[in-house]
């Protein structure tokens, strides 16, 4: 066939155009059905470029080829054509081409698209499915995971929330995995009685004794985070350790999470000012870890809480021994083990308190130094304003304000949609506008305080009065010191107080420690799947890094397109051999008339 139409396509044009054209259209289609080409040709398909389903399948030919940006725009095209309320035959189609789009910009990195993307879908879904049905409810979770990966946690609890009301009367809806989710949100954002709620009803419907610790483990770490909740942390510790004690070795046990619980438990002791039974805990999962080095990431975390739990009792020493040994395997280890930066920071602390400030910049540089231990564009600015403060304090001015410009610098690109973004930005503004009034900075300082009330607007009540106080306080000061000046303007209503420092330092904590607790109970791996449209048991196969989100986008288009080709596969065959034969009777027609 290919032998004739390769014979047809050579014929001269001005004997037989049609014939050729339809050749031309014939071999092309042809060549497809094949997997011969997977090119996209609108000349080539005159005429066809309103089917739908047909573009579809050319979108996944080219995506099988790893054309990503030609299916791209395939699948744009088709799915602008499918915008009415009714659905088509073919709506699962449209719908796995939509999923295509979202999982290619994930991988991209881009949220706004994905998210775009993803309310498209569910716009259709909630058309041609229901405003009140099952799938509509798994999209709102699928979004919820992909706002709560780009820390927006705000929109995800929302989102969740609706999804659980629509989603909890049909039985192919995971409650309990939505209801996980919707706790972690709601601990992230410190809304401590939301995620104690979610937590105590997910450990209702839990029947995973392995799952049971980890949801208890959070609320645990929860009463650790509230002022004399102490105890209620400490008998979901103490139930924790009795389940994880009794579990079966058939079961599956889980040493590191046996170390996490210990952890916490020295945690919760140092929380009440109990530095002597939080020692004994943090010794007690060093010592139940059969590996010794102090980098094992288990040892790491109890080596480095021991040593945060001493510097703030006042054991300086103590701390600087735990900390050392940390130091002391790194400087003989060829990579940084992750978590190392949290450590220079609190070196750099040690030598703060101590008034070395030219050690305390060595150790904070350091640490903003490492490429194997990256911080977060939120620790990087807070070890930049912490920089800025000890140059303040050896009266280099000029330096101490580039470091908090550059504090503020590593802000500027980032999400301000993201709680730790806007809580991060207050934070630093104030802290810079603290050392602008002690410099009798007073116009400086009152812009600097009223943009830290600006940017805490969402975050802290509290903390905004506190700043409009400060802001009032140095517009008197500004006022009394110069009567001949323009007062900026009032801010009604908050009276003034002159700034106290307290904690001159931005305490800076490895936010994987911070937020390991939660994470335990719904995992980043476990978000990108769902964002994905993955479920866990796709990936069981093969071994994945739990926070690779490229290799797990490849792992779903993978996914994607076996499903594809098993349930649309023999479909399109048969739509392609269709349009085939119909160009192959209008050639044979075309041929007979130039005879």
């Amino acid at each position: 066939l290919l032998k004739g139409l390769d014979s047809m396509n050579s014929l001269d044009s001005f004997h037989a155009p049609k014939a050729q054209k339809e050749a031309q259209i014939a071999t092309y289609i042809f060549s497809v059905l094949m997997g011969e080409t997977t090119e996209f040709d609108e000349e080539k398909l005159d005429g066809y470029d309103n089917e739908p389903r047909l573009l579809i399948q050319f979108g996944m030919s080219a995506l099988q080829n790893g054309q990503q940006r030609d299916a791209m725009e395939i699948f744009k095209q088709a799915t602008a054509l499918c915008n009415s309320s009714d659905p088509p035959d073919y709506q699962d189609e449209v719908l796995r081409a939509m999923d295509a789009q979202i999982i290619i910009k994930l991988e991209e990195g881009n949220m706004d698209g994905a998210v775009q993307a993803m309310r498209s879908r569910m716009n259709l879904v909630s058309d041609w499915i229901g405003s009140s049905s099952s799938a509509l409810a798994k999209d709102m979770h699928r979004l919820a995971c992909v706002h709560s990966m780009y820390g927006c946690h705000e929109d995800s609890a929302k989102l969740l929330g609706e999804s659980i009301f629509i989603g909890s009367d049909y039985d192919d809806y995971d409650v309990l995995d939505s209801v996980k989710l919707l706790a972690t949100s709601l601990d992230v954002m410190n809304d401590l009685d939301g995620s104690k709620s979610e937590y105590e009803l997910a450990l209702t419907k839990e029947k995973d004794n392995t799952e049971k610790t980890r949801i208890m483990n959070a609320l645990a770490n929860l009463h650790v985070k509230v002022e004399g909740q102490t105890q209620l942390a400490v008998e979901y510790l103490d139930k924790s350790l009795e389940i994880q004690h009794n579990i079966a070795d058939g079961e599956g046990t889980d040493a590191n999470l046996k170390f996490d619980t210990m952890i916490l438990y020295g945690n919760a002791m140092a929380s009440k000012n109990d530095v002597t039974q939080a020692a004994y805990w943090f010794e007690s999962a060093l010592n139940s870890n059969p590996d010794k080095s102090p980098v094992h990431p288990s040892n790491l975390r109890a080596l480095y809480n021991k040593g945060v739990t001493l510097f703030r009792s006042g054991d300086i020493i103590g701390a600087g021994h735990a900390f050392g040994s940390i130091l002391d395997e790194v400087e003989m280890s060829s990579a940084v083990p992750p978590g190392t930066g949290f450590v220079l920071n609190a070196i750099g602390s040690i030598y703060f308190v101590n008034k070395d400030y030219v050690g305390a910049c060595e150790q904070f540089t350091k640490s903003l130094s490492l490429k194997n231990d990256e911080l977060t564009p939120s620790q990087m600015a807070m070890t930049y304003a912490n920089i800025g403060t000890a140059y303040y304090k050896m009266r280099k001015y000029e330096e101490s304000e580039a470091n908090f410009n550059q504090a503020l610098k590593c802000l500027e690109s980032e999400d301000d949609r993201s709680l730790d973004i806007k809580v991060t930005t207050a934070t630093v503004k104030s802290k810079f506008a603290c050392i602008l009034y002690k410099r009798k900075l007073y116009l400086r300082a009152y812009d600097m305080f009223a943009e830290a009330a600006s940017s805490g607007s969402e975050t802290a009540s509290e903390f905004v009065t506190h700043c409009g106080s400060l802001a009032e306080k140095s517009r008197r000061n500004l006022m009394k010191r110069d009567p001949s000046v323009k007062p900026p303007p009032s801010i009604a209503k908050i009276s003034s107080h002159k700034p106290h420092f307290g904690e001159i330092l931005i305490p800076i904590t490895d936010r994987r420690i911070a937020t390991r607790y939660s994470d335990a109970v719904y995992s980043k791996k476990r978000k990108i799947l769902a964002a994905l449209g993955m479920e866990l048991a796709d990936c069981t196969s093969i071994e994945l890094p739990s926070e690779d989100t490229k290799i797990l986008c490849e792992r779903a288009l993978e996914n994607l397109l076996e499903v594809n080709r098993a349930n649309s596969a023999s479909e399109f065959e048969g739509l392609v051999v269709e349009k085939l034969n119909s160009h192959l009777m209008t050639m044979k027609s075309l041929l007979s008339q130039n005879e």
